[in-house]
């Protein structure tokens, strides 16, 4: 897989498809997406 998207990180969250919606698990994925967009895109 790192050869098709190198820069590529994966994070596992203790959340099922709902919780990921709700805190304290949705602070948690935008505080990773945001260091993943500022450190790739800027």
């Amino acid at each position: 897989m790192t050869s098709f998207a190198p820069r590529a990180t994966l994070n596992h969250y203790d959340a099922d498809h709902f919780t990921v919606y709700h805190p304290p698990v949705v602070e948690e994925i935008l505080i990773d997406q945001i260091d993943f967009l500022t450190t790739h895109l800027l």
